[in-house]
């Protein structure tokens, strides 16, 4: 809960990078050695200096390779709850689109699958908003919550 200064943000960055040396990891790969030494610390140290709002859109860096760290440093605990509400709303209109409209039922089905197995590839992808696939997400996403809300006016 202790708020860092830049200067101490900085300082803590530099201990925790100047031990790294990708090509003497035990990683698996430069990939994983920077996202695991460089990239996720970074977030860390991020959410650790504004814990309550973060540290402003884009501000860690372009590719944290992951949604949760990326969403804790950059909007703190109000955005990434907010962020986590707004998938699980998406997620609960979903279903109650394939509760209300059967013919919608298998397609609603695939529909949640495929979110839930894009939140566990957003533990190494930023999956929600840098990535190709984000575009289609929410383009999706909005499709299955318009015919939600259309097809519950229409029954009630």
């Amino acid at each position: 809960g202790k708020m860092l200064t830049s200067a101490e943000i900085e300082a803590e960055a530099g201990l925790m990078t100047q031990f790294i040396k990708p090509e003497q990891t035990l990683l698996c790969d430069i990939s994983c050695a920077t996202r695991l030494q460089v990239e996720w610390p970074r977030a860390i140290l991020a959410f650790k200096s504004n814990p309550i709002f973060g540290r402003g859109p884009s501000s860690i860096t372009e590719a944290t390779d992951n949604d949760y760290l990326r969403w804790l440093g950059e909007l703190g605990l109000v955005g990434t709850s907010l962020f986590v509400f707004i998938i699980l709303r998406i997620l609960h209109l979903s279903r109650r689109l394939g509760k209300i409209a059967l013919e919608y039922k298998t397609l609603t089905f695939g529909f949640i699958c495929g979110v839930l197995a894009l939140l566990i590839n957003s533990l190494y992808v930023d999956v929600f908003e840098a990535s190709k696939m984000a575009y289609n997400f929410w383009v999706i996403s909005g499709l299955f919550v318009g015919l939600s809300t259309y097809y519950a006016k229409n029954k009630a």
